[in-house]
């Protein structure tokens, strides 16, 4: 399989698993999770219409979502690949938290 052919069918099938969040869902995308099975946000990259997410947890599968980059802004944004470039966000700050990015309804920060 020629290298265009594998990027098409990694654009088609891997990005599938990544659920769109609705401007009307955005309110609930990130919340303050005290659960011990949940690991955290992480940023994934952003490509020319989302911001990729995942939320990790222990012991239950992973969600991925994406939000629409008009709905969202991103201090730094990174390219969306599947090498997985990973950044740790959070709702909370900490000493020195530099601000990653915000929607209408909260503000995200990097985690150190």
């Amino acid at each position: 399989m020629n290298k265009a052919m594998l990027l098409t069918f990694f654009i088609f099938t891997g990005c599938s698993k990544y659920k769109i969040i609705t401007n009307e869902e955005l309110q609930q995308a990130f919340v303050i999770n005290s659960s011990a099975n949940f690991k955290g946000y992480f940023y994934n990259g952003t490509d020319k219409e989302f911001h990729y997410f995942t939320s990790k947890w222990s012991y239950i599968t992973d969600k991925h979502f994406k939000i629409s980059s008009e709905n969202m802004e991103i201090d730094k944004q990174y390219i969306f690949s599947f090498e997985k470039t990973e950044l740790e966000i959070s709702l909370s700050t900490r000493d020195n938290s530099q601000l990653f990015g915000q929607t209408k309804f909260c503000k995200l920060y990097i985690e150190k």
